[in-house]
């Protein structure tokens, strides 16, 4: 199973120590030589400004600006990751950041719509399924939620999708279970009320409104076997497994194993083959620095969760990168 990076001590905050760390990196790692020449400007959409994925946008663009020679990224708030796939292919945007397959098959929102030169350059943060019960009921994994009150989400929402999907493997329905659409801070708020056994989120991780329930020792998180995952992976190929590590939630002892969609950087196939090489080789060098302020990306640190397992294929330049080290050993 693909293992996140294990959860580092402490992360690099802010300001000033990203900012020495950044230049610390580039000095040390960069063999390629900023040459003065005339700055290209690369378009990157992303979504709502401020959003989880317009910080996570900003955070790839500043890692590909500080680090390709010649090459600034700007990121441009879109209305969606669809609206930003359109974006990408009429030449409004040079780099998309969202969740992919639907666009590349035509698939979902994206029907009849099939992006087939839709490429990766690499996955940049897990949209993650994450349950939690109350720690005094003594639950471990997510089947021992049959037949206890649960939160599954906003009626209509991503959560709510997902929480019936895996009901469906689990045999959880509500004749056996009373099921709630609560959102995931009204799920937060059935444990402090108590009348929610079990609460769901298909969210980035960590989950903002599970901190609060974490650092009370309220909450145990709860895990899937592997047939469970299996399971629930064969009939969505936008999944892949995930283990979210031991302290990355308050008084959170154990790994968590789990499944995510993936949030990936996109491009055309018709990208020049090296400058898709040097995106791939500056998220890898320097995307620990420029992330580092965003808990929800440390899974990008992690070279298997990086560029392994995509449910688009790779761009020719950044499969050779990833060639060159050895990922695909």
């Amino acid at each position: 199973m693909m293992k996140m990076l294990k959860n580092r001590k402490k992360r690099v905050c802010a300001g000033m120590a990203a900012l020495l760390a950044a230049s610390c990196v580039l000095s040390a790692c960069s063999n390629k030589e900023s040459d003065s020449q005339e700055t290209r400007k690369l378009i990157m959409g992303t979504f709502t400004e401020d959003s989880v994925m317009d910080r996570a946008g900003k955070a790839v663009a500043a890692t590909i600006s500080n680090t390709v020679p010649g090459i600034y990224v700007e990121t441009w708030p879109s209305k969606g990751a669809y609206v930003s796939m359109d974006h990408l292919f009429d030449g409004t945007y040079d780099l998309v950041i969202g969740a992919a397959l639907e666009a590349y098959t035509g698939t979902g929102a994206c029907e009849g719509e099939k992006k087939e030169k839709l490429r990766a350059i690499a996955a940049c943060y897990p949209i993650v399924s994450t349950w939690a019960s109350p720690k005094e009921l003594g639950l471990s994994e997510v089947q021992e939620l049959k037949g206890h009150p649960l939160a599954a989400g906003n009626e209509g929402s991503e959560t709510a999708k997902v929480s019936g999907e895996v009901f469906d493997v689990l045999g959880i329905n509500e004749e056996n279970s009373e099921i709630w659409y609560y959102g995931i801070k009204g799920g937060a708020d059935g444990i402090r009320d108590q009348w929610a056994d079990g609460i769901h989120a298909f969210t980035e991780s960590p989950v903002s409104a599970y901190k609060d329930l974490a650092s009370e020792n309220r909450i145990r998180f709860l895990s899937y076997t592997d047939e469970e995952l299996d399971a629930i992976l064969a009939g969505h190929p936008e999944y892949s497994k995930i283990t979210i590590p031991a302290e990355t939630y308050e008084n959170q002892d154990e790994e968590i194993t789990t499944f995510c969609e993936k949030v990936l950087v996109c491009v055309s196939a018709d990208m020049d083959e090296e400058l898709a090489h040097e995106i791939a080789w500056a998220l890898e060098v320097n995307g620990p620095v420029y992330t580092a302020g965003q808990d929800f990306m440390r899974a990008m640190d992690d070279k298997e969760f990086r560029a392994l397992d995509l449910p688009v294929p790779l761009h020719d330049g950044a499969r050779r990168y990833y060639e060159e080290q050895g990922y695909f050993k």
